[in-house]
């Protein structure tokens, strides 16, 4: 929940205006059950920022790439270092693609 997707775009904007390109680097999102509840959480969140990604780059923001830390749950660096479960990516430890997936590709289709 932290920070709120308002907060990230801003932030976001706040660095574009100094002129640099913007390279989102080993995003992942923590959460911290695989519960269908959480992963519909999780997707919502990685949709509201794409979107958010997707219409500030529209609007003319340079942002050149998003690159996720790692493909699938199975091998987060999350878990081992919050020393908690964490399921924060796109796929699950089985390869299968999640609704976070789906969220995504939803929100770069809607542009």
């Amino acid at each position: 929940e932290w920070p709120s997707v308002a907060e990230f775009t801003e932030a976001l904007k706040r660095y574009a205006a100094t002129g640099l390109t913007i390279e989102l680097t080993e995003l992942d999102i923590h959460c911290p059950s695989d519960s269908d509840e959480m992963q519909k959480q999780l997707a919502v969140r990685y949709r509201d920022l794409f979107t958010s990604l997707l219409k500030l780059q529209a609007d003319g923001t340079d942002i050149d790439c998003v690159t996720f830390w790692g493909v699938s749950d199975k091998d987060s660096w999350l878990t081992g270092f919050r020393r908690e479960g964490s399921w924060p990516l796109l796929f699950d430890e089985r390869l299968q693609p999640k609704p976070a997936f789906d969220a995504t590709i939803a929100a770069a289709c809607n542009t």
